[in-house]
């Protein structure tokens, strides 16, 4: 398998998946739910992932497992004290942490963990197999300069994550090592600052190339504007409705954010000239069955919270009791794998 059949897939199926990956950790706290999506992500991952230096290894992710979970536990643990199975009790003299210490917020910060490290894992995964050039050439004319705004998020981390390796190779070659967590801490103002700085040259090659400038100058309407703010806000609470469980009064804020999106499109002044393109994608089989796997998994997640919320939801408080095992949603949530299915096939 090579890092070229992985790039070959189309950068909308890479958004699909992304998305359908995002979901479950996201809207619930099943552990059997959470566990099939991290172990998906992470096979996807390693799978076809592999694109050198665009994130941490196996090893790092790993680490960064470790730290997560720990950091979840630790707060969790400190400053929720309820639950029927008490483990210690800290004296109530102690501000904030002061309370019992229960196996329930021990549980539920170890799930936070997990779902906190399988969204990582899912935007690292698709950052380094996601080319954002052949993204910004899908968009449409009225959509281009938020693509480039856009540009600066989706390449932030990625980017901080190479200067990361940069500053600690420069400490190596010092012969001052990091070794301690104070030593890493100082790293933090630059490896942020050179991660923010190649994200915003990114985005200036872009406005430089004409992607994000306006068609026509001075001309800016206060209605388009407007329903640009009012679309945003209703994907927003679209995607609190849906976390709550709340589906059709997602699925009404939803169609308002794509009724305010056509609007956008279409208010949007004509450009006066056409851009170029050197090669129109070109959708494939390998796309339809990544596309395909990534729609079973959502559709599963939809219709679970639908029919049984706790195949997806499960809380801990109160009472510490066994989750439910839902099959079905375990056997869509597989369609994750996808990405492996089409790139170990044409290997």
């Amino acid at each position: 398998m090579t890092i070229s059949d992985a790039k070959s897939i189309d950068p909308r199926a890479w958004l699909v998946w992304g998305l359908a990956a995002s979901l479950p950790p996201l809207v619930g706290r099943n552990p059997f739910m959470l566990i099939v999506t991290l172990l998906s992500v992470i096979i996807v991952r390693v799978a076809v992932g592999r694109s050198g230096q665009s994130g941490p290894s196996t090893l790092g992710l790993i680490k960064l497992a470790a730290v997560f979970v720990a950091i979840g536990v630790v707060f969790n643990v400190l400053t929720v004290h309820s639950g029927d199975v008490v483990l210690a009790t800290i004296p109530d003299s102690l501000p904030l942490i002061g309370g019992d210490i229960t196996l329930n917020a021990v549980v539920f910060g170890i799930l936070g963990g997990m779902a906190v490290l399988s969204l990582v894992i899912t935007g690292l995964t698709v950052s380094s197999n996601l080319e954002w050039p052949a993204v910004m050439r899908l968009l449409p004319e009225s959509l281009v300069s938020l693509g480039v705004a856009g540009s600066i998020a989706f390449t932030f981390f990625p980017q901080a994550i190479a200067s990361f390796r940069e500053l600690r190779e420069a400490r190596l070659i010092r012969g001052s090592p990091l070794r301690t967590p104070r030593d890493y801490a100082s790293l933090a103002a630059p490896m942020l600052t050179l991660g923010l700085d190649r994200a915003v040259t990114l985005s200036e090659l872009l406005e430089t190339r004409g992607f994000g400038a306006s068609s026509s100058p001075g001309h800016r309407s206060q209605w388009r504007s407007m329903s640009m703010a009012v679309g945003l806000a209703a994907l927003c609470t679209s995607a609190y409705l849906f976390a709550a469980g709340q589906l059709v009064r997602a699925g009404g804020a939803l169609l308002a954010a794509m009724a305010s999106a056509v609007f956008v499109a279409l208010a949007a002044p004509r450009a006066k000239r056409r851009r170029s393109r050197y090669r129109v994608p070109q959708w494939t089989r390998q796309d339809s069955i990544v596309s395909a796997g990534s729609f079973v998994a959502i559709s599963g997640l939809v219709i679970a919270l639908a029919w049984s919320p706790k195949a997806v939801r499960y809380e801990p408080y109160p009472t510490l009791d066994l989750p439910l095992v839902a099959l079905p949603l375990i056997l869509a949530l597989l369609g994750l794998l996808a990405p492996v299915w089409v790139t170990s096939a044409s290997s």
